[in-house]
Parts: C-alpha cells; sequence; structure tokens
C-alpha cells in the first residue's frame, strides 16, 4: 500500500474524517482520496483474504 493510501485510510479510520476534510489535508481532490480508499481497500481485503490460508 502505498504512502497516500496509507494516509487516506489513516485519517478516514482513525480520525474519522470526511473525504472532504481528507482531500482539504492532503492537498488532492476528493476523487483522488476516493481513489485512494478504495484502492488500499483492495489491498486489505487480499492481504487478509491470504492471512486465512
Amino acid at each position: 500500500m502505498s504512502v497516500r493510501q496509507r494516509a487516506a485510510v489513516y485519517f478516514r479510520y482513525w480520525h474519522d474524517m470526511s473525504e472532504c476534510q481528507i482531500a482539504e489535508s492532503m492537498g488532492v481532490s476528493v476523487g483522488t482520496v476516493r481513489r485512494h480508499l478504495v484502492r488500499a481497500q483492495s489491498i486489505l481485503r487480499k492481504e487478509l483474504a491470504n492471512e486465512g490460508t
């Protein structure tokens, strides 16, 4: 997971920030934040699935 993806997840789930707040904090668009969150979730799903095998 990239540093930016990690940061987006951190802000979203540990600080309960909205996508708009995250975008402002990271200096990117809301669409970019959404893309980071979706890709990070996909990576996490794959990693968790691999732990079960």
